[in-house]
């Protein structure tokens, strides 16, 4: 994308002579960084203003380009205390896939041939990758995007070896080695060593950033521009220093966010608290609760398997019954058909005879008994005389024991009659 710019331009202000007698920055540009796709920035003035809404990239697109390209300090592209730009960030924004490639160069005109040279970087990103991005340094006579081709056909991205047969092509040169591009950089451009150039990018940031001098006193913010701004009048220094250092709306500006800085990370830290607290809480409770569901799951299996085992011996019982119920009807239908068969009956008149039977025995021993007593009472016992046995003592053949021989104790007086 490549802005329009109104004709004519106005010149320059200030020494014209001054002006072409040194390098300047004619343009800039980025390619697929951030959200970019391809934007040129001319700045035939040697000055550059972004101008555009909220949100659109201005402070990104600086914080990529100036003072980085100065240093190639990846670690300090943020523009203020309240960002957080990394060059992983930057890559990653609107990617497509884990892999991106991407450039930022300068471009600047030389004082006497009026030829164009660029300094820039190719950002190589890769997720998950160590580091992340990876950063070619180079350097070629033109413009990237113009002379320099930065893409192969249908936008496809060039290897590092095409690239660098691209700047070759051109005359530039890619370094493998960053001080490489500083040392080059500040001797062709800035006339400088490295440790004066990357002096310079560090004081650029300190101007690009007031808050770094929100806590100074208004002496020592004058003394920190001045020694960021070499040359300008002590006056103007003076009072750009107490501007920032004393303004009131500055300065509370700065106390708002600081506290405002400190009230969100307190509320922070006492909402990552109570919000582990609460999925503690909660873990714990779905954990007993998992618990839980499994015993209860466990007891339905043993109450399935006991009421399958209970329901199996209920069958079992219920066929017993059945079994028994039917034996009991065989049995009671034999025993009814004993019961009235002609022998059954005939065995009842049998023990009803036998019992007559021993009630007429009994009747007869109890007569016989009385007889005997009567007879013994009332004759002697001839029959021991005659030497037998006497019909009393038919049981016993022998004496009784301590009787004499020949007696019978069945006599009155001792004396048979």
């Amino acid at each position: 994308m490549t802005p329009t710019w109104p004709e004519p331009i106005n010149p320059p202000v200030g020494n014209a002579a001054r002006f072409g007698s040194r390098w300047r920055l004619v343009g800039a540009g980025l390619s697929n960084v951030w959200r970019f796709g391809d934007l040129e920035l001319p700045a035939p003035s040697g000055r550059l203003l972004l101008r555009g809404p909220n949100g659109t990239g201005k402070t990104t697109a600086l914080e990529v380009l100036w003072p980085f390209l100065l240093d190639l300090n990846a670690t300090r592209l943020a523009a203020g205390k309240a960002r957080n730009t990394h060059l992983s960030s930057l890559m990653r924004e609107a990617a497509v896939g884990r892999r991106r490639v991407g450039y930022v160069w300068l471009s600047l005109a030389s004082p006497v041939e009026e030829s164009v040279v660029s300094y820039g970087v190719r950002l190589s990103f890769s997720e998950g990758g160590a580091p992340p991005v990876r950063v070619t340094p180079f350097t070629a006579p033109g413009r990237p995007l113009q002379e320099l081709v930065l893409w192969g056909p249908s936008r496809a991205t060039l290897s590092p070896e095409q690239f660098a047969e691209e700047v070759s092509r051109l005359g530039g040169t890619t370094f493998d080695d960053p001080d490489d591009y500083v040392r080059d950089l500040g001797t062709r451009i800035l006339a400088s060593d490295a440790r004066d150039l990357r002096l310079l990018a560090e004081r650029i940031r300190q101007v690009r950033n007031p808050a770094l001098l929100g806590d100074l006193s208004p002496r020592d913010a004058a003394d920190a521009l001045r020694a960021s701004l070499p040359g300008v009048a002590d006056d103007i220094i003076e009072a750009t220093g107490e501007a920032l250092a004393e303004s009131d709306a500055t300065r509370k500006a700065f106390e708002d966010d600081r506290a405002a800085a400190a009230a969100l990370d307190t509320f922070a830290r006492v909402w990552t608290g109570h919000a582990a607290d609460v999925t503690a809480t909660y873990h714990r409770r779905a954990s007993e609760a998992v618990q839980r569901a499994q015993e209860a799951a466990r007891a339905v299996k043993r109450a399935e398997a006991e009421h399958r085992d209970k329901a199996k011996e209920a069958e079992e019982a219920s066929a017993h019954e059945q079994r028994l119920a039917s034996e009991h009807d065989g049995v009671t239908s034999r025993l009814r058909a004993i019961e009235l068969s002609t022998e059954y009956q005939a065995a009842g008149r049998l023990a009803d005879l036998a019992r007559s039977v021993d009630s007429l025995e009994r009747t007869a021993d109890a007569t016989w008994a009385t007889l005997t007593t009567a007879a013994i009472q009332s004759a002697n016992c001839r029959y021991l005389r005659l030497g037998r046995t006497c019909p009393i003592c038919l049981r016993r053949r022998r004496p009784p024991r301590g009787s004499r021989p020949g007696a019978c104790r069945h006599r009155r007086g001792g004396r048979a009659r």
